[in-house]
């Protein structure tokens, strides 16, 4: 009896451990899992835009939970006006614990799109209600059509080793994820 609670209690013992040491490549992951997330949303609504021969508006917020969500909005057109649909036809909330966030240690990515805040377009941070979108040829442009590049920089607060980011190319609306896993450079995923 004695050497069987001897038994179960290595075994606990063991298990704590192990889930200690899975802590650090569950975060990973994440942050891995919401990179994908950002460009999936990104690449499906530039292919909308090509697809459907419309402008697509993109937006980043917070849903009511506080988690980062992008959103998707085309436009309507009647009588030659063109206005933004209310309802996103795309709508993602990224992974729960990810955030749109900039780790001061990491340099910009190698793209040099700009890393002056999470959200960097053409090297200014984003500001709610600011206009960014895909065209129907796939370019993303500001709200006047001009091409702009951006990066969009995640992690999860307190954990060094998960930052990521997503950069768009202005001219052919290219999408690419990088990887800060190291905390000292940026590599493409």
């Amino acid at each position: 009896m004695v050497e069987m609670l001897v038994a179960v209690a290595i075994t606990f013992v063991i298990a704590a451990v192990a889930i200690v040491q899975l802590q650090p490549g569950l975060q990973n992951f994440r942050a891995s899992s919401a990179e994908g997330q950002v460009k999936t949303a990104l690449r499906q609504a530039r292919e909308y835009a090509i697809s459907q021969r419309r402008t697509v508006a993109i937006s980043f917020t917070k849903d009511a939970s506080g988690n980062a969500e992008i959103n998707a909005n085309d436009y309507n057109v009647a009588a030659g006006v063109q206005t933004l649909n209310t309802t996103p036809f795309l709508q993602v909330i990224i992974q729960p614990s990810v955030q749109f966030m900039l780790n001061n240690s990491l340099p910009d990515t190698p793209d040099k799109f700009g890393n002056s805040s999470a959200l960097c377009f053409n090297g200014s941070a984003y500001a709610a209600g600011s206009v960014i979108e895909f065209q129907s040829d796939g370019t993303f442009t500001d709200g006047t059509g001009t091409p702009i590049n951006g990066s969009i920089f995640l992690g999860i607060l307190n954990y060094p080793n998960t930052e990521r980011a997503v950069t768009v190319l202005g001219a052919t609306g290219r999408i690419k994820g990088w990887s800060g896993a190291d905390g000292l450079s940026w590599f493409e995923q």
